[in-house]
């Protein structure tokens, strides 16, 4: 039972957060856009 509530309370919150986009839009995406400019050149680090 725990384990059925613990995976609504998670759909809930994903649900949310994608009805916001203005959180997660800086929070997720820039770090991978500055990663995928500027981090993949440096092979030999």
């Amino acid at each position: 039972m725990n384990v059925a509530l613990y995976r609504t309370s998670a759909k809930l919150q994903l649900l949310s957060l994608f009805r916001s986009p203005g959180y997660w839009v800086p929070t997720l995406l820039f770090p991978v856009m500055l990663f995928a400019m500027f981090g993949s050149g440096s092979e030999g680090l």
